[in-house]
C-alpha cells in the first residue's frame, strides 16, 4: 500500500553499522505533522542522506508492505522540501 504526499518532519538521521557484517545503513526518524506519530525507518541506500536534512519538512511517499516479521514501512520517495522549522 502506498501512502502518498504526507507532510513529514525529518527529526534525525543516524548512520548505523551491523555488528556481524559491518555493513552501514541509515536510521531516519520522521514525524508525521498531521497525526504526531514518529516513525523510525531503516534505509539501506546511503545516498538518501544527501536528499534529507534533519529538522526540515518534506512531502514523503511511504510504502507499507507485509514481510516475514510483520509490517514493513519504507520510504518510496521524498518530494520537495517545505522548509525548516
Amino acid at each position: 500500500m502506498l501512502l502518498q504526499k504526507l507532510d513529514m518532519l525529518c527529526t534525525k538521521i543516524d548512520v548505523k553499522e551491523k555488528k556481524d557484517s559491518k555493513e552501514q545503513y541509515l536510521m531516519i526518524s520522521l514525524l508525521d505533522l498531521g497525526s504526531g506519530d514518529v516513525f523510525d525507518i531503516l534505509e539501506k541506500d546511503l545516498e538518501m542522506i544527501k536528499n534529507v536534512v534533519p529538522m526540515n519538512k518534506y512531502k514523503v511517499n511511504l510504502k507499507l508492505s507485509s514481510s516475514k516479521y510483520g509490517l514493513n514501512l519504507s520510504i518510496d520517495s521524498i518530494g520537495d522540501s517545505l522548509g525548516g522549522i
